[in-house]
């Protein structure tokens, strides 16, 4: 997964810098957030994820909540 995040911040916010440093700083908190996150929910041996109403509440819902976010962030930049 680490791996994801990985090329995440390289294709697509490390280009952010060069635009604004305070909007880079922002998304790569966010990603930050959610890999922090998904991280302790994947290793978490007491959830089971394959039960689809726990995947949707731990992996989906953030998921989504945290691009949400990102793209709030983005459309809001007036640089």
């Amino acid at each position: 997964m680490s791996g994801l995040f990985i090329l995440l911040r390289q294709d697509f916010y490390d280009a952010l810098v060069a635009i604004d440093e305070n909007l880079y700083n922002t998304i790569k908190d966010i990603a930050d957030e959610l890999q922090g996150a998904l991280s302790k929910i994947i290793f978490d041996s007491v959830l089971n994820l394959s039960y689809e109403p726990n995947y949707e509440e731990h992996v989906s819902e953030p998921l989504t909540e945290k691009k949400t976010e990102i793209l709030k962030n983005l459309f809001a930049y007036r640089g």
